[in-house]
C-alpha cells in the first residue's frame, strides 16, 4: 500500500467501520421482528412504516457533507448547525401528519396501497419515528463536524455504542414479550437520544482542520442551494422502496405480505455492503483537488473488495446460513429473500462509479446534476415497477432488479452532467 493510500485508508477505515455498524441495526430489527410472526406479517408491516420514514429521513443523508463543505469556520458551523435543526424539525411535521390524523392514514394508504387493516399498525410504529428525525438530524451535522476534524475513529466508537445498546433492549423486549412496536420503539429512542448527547459533547471538541477564518460564512438561502440537490438525491433513494412496495401491496395478499417481508430483508442486507461504498464519498470533500485521482482508484479498489465481498455471501452457503441461522428466517420467504439478494450483488460498484461523480459535483457546488439523476432513477424505478405489475412478472427477482436499474441510471446520469459542466468549462476557457 503507498503512502498516499495509508492515509485514505487510515481516515476511511473508522467510517467503513461505522458503516457496518449502522447497518447491522436493520439486521437485529429484522431479526427481533421476525420472532414475532413466522409468516412474516411484523416485517411487512414495519416495512411500511419504515419505507414512509425512510423516504423522509433520507432528505438528511448529505447533512455531512454540507457541514464538511460549507462549515469554513466558527461562524458558518453554528450557522449549519441551525440550519440542520430547522431542516430537521421542518421534515418530521408530515410523519406526525400521517402518525396522528385520520386524513394522513387515508392518505399514506392511498399513496403506498398499504391495505386499511394494517395501518393503524403502520401508525403506531410511525409515532415514535416520527421525532426520531430530529434526532438524527442534529446526528449527522455532529458526525460531520468530527469528519472535518478528521476524528473518524470518534464516530466509529459512539455508533458502536449506539449499537451495543439498541441491540440489549431488542433483545430484553424480546424477552419480556413486550409489543413489536413498543420493544423497537424503546430500543431506537432510547439508543439514540444517547447517541445524540455523545456526540454533541464530541463535536464541541473537535476542531475543523481547514477553517478559514477569511471566508464570509455561507448565508441560509446559500446553504439551501448547495443542499437541496443532494437532499433530492437521499429522498429519491428513499422513494425507490415505497414505489416499489405499492405495487406489490396490490398483490394478493397472501403473496404480498411475504414478497414484503424478503423484500425488505434483501434489500437491508444488500445495503450493509453498499453503504460502506457510499462512505467512501467523504474522502472526496475532505482532501484537496490535486489527490482527486488517487482517491478515485483507491475508491475502485475498495469497491471491487465490498462486490467480491457481496457475491461470495450471495453465492456460497454463506447467504443461507446468514438469512436461516441468524435471521431466523424460514420457508418460501428465506428463499425469495435470499434469490433478491443474489440479484443486488452487483451494486457496490455501480455505487462506486456514480461516487466518484457525485464527489466531483460537490466539491464544484454544482450539485444540480445530482437531484437530476436522483428523479430519473426514481422515474426508472416506478415505471419499471408500472410494467413489471401489470404483465404480471413482478416477484423478488424482478423487485430487486428494479433497484439494480435505479442505480444505473443515477450513475449514468452524474456521468453526464460531469461532462456537461467539463464541455461548458471548456469552451469558457477557449
Amino acid at each position: 500500500m503507498n503512502k498516499n493510500y495509508r492515509r485514505y485508508w487510515n481516515f476511511y477505515y473508522p467510517l467503513l467501520l461505522t458503516s457496518i455498524v449502522m447497518q447491522s441495526e436493520p439486521f437485529f430489527q429484522n431479526r427481533a421482528l421476525a420472532q414475532y410472526s413466522a409468516d412474516g406479517l411484523q416485517l411487512a408491516i414495519f416495512a411500511n412504516a419504515g419505507s414512509c420514514y425512510q423516504a423522509i429521513g433520507a432528505l438528511l443523508i448529505f447533512v455531512p457533507q454540507v457541514v464538511t463543505v460549507m462549515a469554513t469556520n466558527p461562524a458558518a458551523a453554528r450557522r449549519c448547525q441551525i440550519f440542520t435543526l430547522a431542516v430537521g424539525a421542518a421534515l418530521a411535521l408530515p410523519l406526525f401528519f400521517i402518525a396522528y390524523t385520520l386524513s394522513g392514514e387515508k392518505i399514506m394508504s392511498a399513496a403506498l396501497a398499504v391495505p386499511m387493516s394494517l395501518m393503524d399498525d403502520v401508525q403506531a410504529y410511525l409515532k415514535w419515528l416520527a421525532p426520531m428525525v430530529i434526532i438524527e438530524a442534529q446526528i449527522f451535522h455532529n458526525t460531520g463536524r468530527l469528519i472535518a476534524a478528521g476524528r473518524t475513529a470518534v464516530i466509529t466508537r459512539l455508533n458502536l455504542l449506539h449499537l451495543v445498546v439498541i441491540v440489549a433492549l431488542l433483545h430484553f423486549g424480546v424477552w419480556m414479550r413486550w409489543e413489536a412496536v413498543f420493544t423497537l420503539a424503546t430500543a431506537t429512542l432510547s439508543a439514540n437520544l444517547l447517541h445524540l448527547l455523545l456526540t454533541q459533547f464530541a463535536a464541541r471538541r473537535a476542531v475543523n482542520r481547514h477553517w478559514h477564518a477569511d471566508l464570509e460564512p455561507a448565508t441560509y438561502w446559500q446553504l439551501l442551494a448547495f443542499y437541496w440537490p443532494m437532499a433530492i438525491t437521499g429522498v429519491m433513494f428513499a422513494l425507490s422502496r415505497p414505489i416499489i412496495y405499492r405495487y406489490v401491496n396490490f398483490l394478493p395478499p397472501e403473496q404480498a405480505i411475504g414478497l414484503l417481508a424478503a423484500l425488505r430483508v434483501a434489500f437491508d442486507a444488500g445495503f450493509f455492503f453498499q453503504a460502506p461504498v457510499n462512505q467512501l464519498r467523504n474522502l472526496f470533500t475532505s482532501f484537496p483537488p490535486a489527490e482527486q485521482a488517487a482517491i478515485r482508484r483507491f475508491s475502485f479498489w475498495v469497491s471491487g473488495a465490498f462486490c467480491a465481498a457481496i457475491v461470495l455471501a450471495a453465492f456460497t452457503p454463506l447467504g443461507d446460513y446468514f438469512f436461516r441461522d441468524a435471521l431466523g428466517l424460514t420457508g418460501k420467504v428465506k428463499e425469495m429473500t435470499a434469490a433478491a439478494f443474489m440479484v443486488l450483488s452487483l451494486n457496490p460498484l455501480i455505487i462506486a462509479f456514480r461516487n466518484i461523480y457525485h464527489g466531483e459535483l460537490m466539491n464544484r457546488r454544482q450539485t444540480g446534476g445530482m437531484a437530476v439523476g436522483a428523479l430519473a432513477r426514481t422515474g426508472i424505478i416506478w415505471a419499471l415497477s408500472l410494467c413489471t405489475y401489470q404483465m404480471g412478472w413482478l416477484n423478488y427477482w424482478t423487485g430487486a432488479g428494479l433497484m439494480l436499474s435505479g442505480f444505473i441510471i443515477e450513475a449514468v446520469t452524474a456521468y453526464w452532467s460531469v461532462r456537461m459542466i467539463r464541455r461548458r468549462e471548456a469552451v469558457k476557457s477557449n
